[in-house]
């Protein structure tokens, strides 16, 4: 029996026995799937907002303005870009 089927007879079985039950647990179920949706949003958010601030670090660091050797400004942008160095 997969999850989907145990889950499903389960709720077959509240309707059947405790319909209050049933729509409490389903209720409890969509609250649940909303605040884990909300918080990938919010996950989304921040990682665009990090891949920006590394977008910019890359840009700084290429423009050659820092007085850093070549070659260490190539590291220090493979390794904000995840490469490996």
């Amino acid at each position: 029996m997969t999850i989907e089927q145990r889950d499903k007879y389960a709720y077959e079985l509240m309707v059947k026995n405790n319909p209050e039950e049933a729509v409490k647990q389903l209720l409890l179920k969509d609250k649940t799937i909303s605040t884990i949706n909300k918080l990938n949003q919010q996950n989304l958010e921040k990682r665009y907002l990090l891949q920006q601030k590394v977008d910019k670090s890359i840009e700084y660091i290429g423009n050659g303005n820092l007085g850093i050797p070549r070659k260490t400004r190539e590291k220090f942008i493979k390794i904000l870009k995840g490469e490996e160095v």
